[in-house]
């Protein structure tokens, strides 16, 4: 069992796109990647949404066998009761089982000698159609960045690497329109952008990648205080491998 720590140096590094539980698709993506050289894995959430002890044991399985590690930050379709219950280690970071490690919201760490910070979340424009909208059974409203999430995040100042399941309100995604969204709905996830926005005007990283909107690009964007960075976006479960993942190292 090794520690984000110890993690440093242990192969390549590929960021991940949402998976949303798909055991055989979250299988092959880790098969396809480790035939690379890549033994460090950064989800940027949506990662397991219920964890289903058949899913986190397959990926425990996959990452066994290629002697990986995979860490990850919370989505928005994540179940947060469940990882509310996850014992948080020193290092701020919480077990989910040998080779799977929670990245709560602010956690920052180093490898190949750059600093890493994750910050998950986002609102879920899509509760409006949910089967069952109550909290606690497809949505949750701890999915929410928070102002004190923020101000954990920024404390610390400069990262180079900066993994969010949302995207800062500079990325500019080419998303089509939403019309069915309930206002309320739009207005929480614009919110959350512009915390991330905020965020990242802070910490200034070299280069972020996130998931959530299931694009694929790569684009620099620019804050409105000047700070140039590279910003990735993946794609999700069921798009191609290169769409859902990103090497990072």
């Amino acid at each position: 069992m090794r520690t984000l720590q110890e993690m440093d140096g242990h192969g390549g590094v590929a960021a991940l796109g949402d998976w949303h539980g798909n055991t055989h698709y979250a299988v092959r993506v880790i098969r396809h990647l480790a035939s690379r050289g890549v033994r460090r894995f950064v989800h940027t959430g949506d990662f397991a949404y219920d964890f289903r002890p058949g899913f986190l044991r397959a990926v425990e399985a996959e990452l066994k066998r290629f002697d990986a590690d995979l860490a990850f930050v919370p989505g928005n379709h994540e179940d947060y009761d469940y990882l509310e219950s996850v014992p948080i280690d020193d290092d701020g970071t919480g077990r989910i089982s040998e080779r799977i490690t929670y990245l709560p919201r602010g956690v920052r760490w180093n490898w190949d000698s750059r600093t890493w910070m994750g910050v998950g979340g986002a609102a879920s424009i899509d509760r409006v159609h949910r089967k069952q909208s109550a909290p606690g059974k497809q949505w949750w409203p701890q999915e929410l960045i928070t102002a004190v999430d923020v101000q954990t995040a920024t404390a610390g100042g400069h990262v180079d690497v900066l993994i969010t399941h949302d995207a800062p309100s500079s990325v500019h995604l080419e998303l089509p329109p939403f019309s069915w969204i309930p206002p309320e709905d739009e207005a929480a996830a614009i919110e959350q952008r512009s915390m991330l926005e905020r965020v990242v005007e802070s910490v200034t990283p070299e280069v972020l990648v996130h998931g959530h909107h299931h694009r694929h690009q790569i684009a620099r964007a620019l804050t409105g205080s000047g700070h140039e960075y590279l910003a990735v976006s993946l794609d999700c479960d069921g798009s191609p491998f290169d769409w859902n993942s990103h090497l990072v190292a």
